[in-house]
């Protein structure tokens, strides 16, 4: 129901993210910097998939990395 791409850039693919669809997915937090591909995000939008990017879902690491 969950997906966490956290490994690297452009983890996620077309066939990937089509995978994650047909398997139920509903949500997606990135957790690596630009995991999926623009066509996977894509794909995952249109299905209605919530999609947290990266951004927004690491954005406390970053604000105490520094502490």
């Amino acid at each position: 129901d969950v997906a966490f791409p956290c490994a690297s850039q452009n983890e996620l693919n077309h066939s990937d993210a089509l995978q994650l669809v047909n398997s139920g997915c509903q949500f997606l937090i990135e957790g690596s910097t630009m995991p999926c591909t623009t066509e996977a995000v894509d794909i995952l939008r249109k299905s209605k998939v919530f999609v947290a990017p990266s951004k927004a879902a690491s954005a406390g690491g970053v604000s105490v990395s520094i502490l």
